[in-house]
């Protein structure tokens, strides 16, 4: 599968399954005031439009009252239990959304520089692998596993070793993990007896 496919799919599937799940979810407060703005204003003006014009509307205003793909993608995992640091997470769920209209609106990057595509695609593979881990862990957590089973691979697993890079290597902070102390020998020598 190319880069490019993979990083787009998990949205899609991301973007499918919050809907899904959550769907009396709406977008930001202003997003809603300026939708039903704007629902006045086409009420007003119906009889100037034909009926191609006006299906357009009503589906647009819809669409409009509904979250965009970074709020849908924050939301998401911000219901996960590793308590992912929320200015990280908006911030990843920012750089998806971008990187996602690149590709749908652009083909790809929208700079043409001697290595724009290669850090691109760069791009794409680290936001890919975290996405990955996020939205497999979703998936469990829709089906109903626990919040304390769900820890365990970020917390207490030997996968902690393979998942955690990848979610930090796309600057979603985690808190640190406990490790658990260490044997230390005693110093006093066993007692016969």
């Amino acid at each position: 599968m190319y880069i490019e496919h993979r990083f787009v799919n998990l949205i899609w599937g991301i973007e499918s399954l919050h809907r899904i799940a959550h769907p009396d979810v709406k977008g930001s407060t202003s997003a809603s005031e300026m939708v039903e703005g704007f629902r006045r204003v086409i009420e007003a003006q119906k009889a100037t439009l034909n009926s191609d014009e006006r299906r357009w509307l009503d589906r647009a205003t819809k669409l409009a009252s509904e979250p965009n793909l970074k709020d849908r993608i924050e939301d998401f995992f911000s219901r996960l239990p590793w308590r992912i640091e929320s200015s990280s997470l908006a911030k990843f769920a920012d750089e998806c959304a971008h990187r996602r209209n690149d590709l749908s609106h652009h083909g790809g990057p929208r700079s043409n520089g001697e290595h724009a595509y290669e850090t691109f695609l760069r791009q794409l593979m680290t936001l890919s692998g975290a996405l990955s881990i996020l939205y497999h862990a979703a998936l469990l957590q829709k089906i109903g596993v626990d919040d304390q089973t769900l820890r365990l691979p970020l917390e207490h697993n030997p996968l902690r070793s393979r998942l955690r890079p990848l979610l930090v290597q796309a600057e979603l902070n985690l808190p640190p993990i406990d490790e658990p102390s260490k044997q230390v020998p005693s110093t006093v020598p066993p007692t016969e007896g």
